[in-house]
């Protein structure tokens, strides 16, 4: 997996081993920003639960824009 994001070495690592998509022979078949573009619009689509008219689209392309930034809403301090 190549970084089209600014994410360390560890990082790209990490997101190889774990979360990608695979064809059926193992082979990573998107980048780090489709991944974080599907977790955006898994978890924006959990919105619908409690709102039905919520916006996912505007939800999903708000989030990969903080991935690699370091911005995380929920970090402790």
């Amino acid at each position: 997996m190549r970084g089209d994001l600014k994410l360390g070495i560890n990082a790209l690592k990490v997101l190889d081993r774990r979360y990608p998509l695979r064809d059926e022979g193992g082979h990573i078949i998107e980048t780090p920003t489709s991944l974080f573009q599907r977790a955006a619009h898994t978890i924006a689509s959990a919105d619908t639960n409690f709102d039905p008219a919520a916006d996912v689209s505007s939800l999903e392309q708000n989030m990969p824009a903080a991935a690699g930034t370091g911005y995380a809403p929920f970090r402790a301090s």
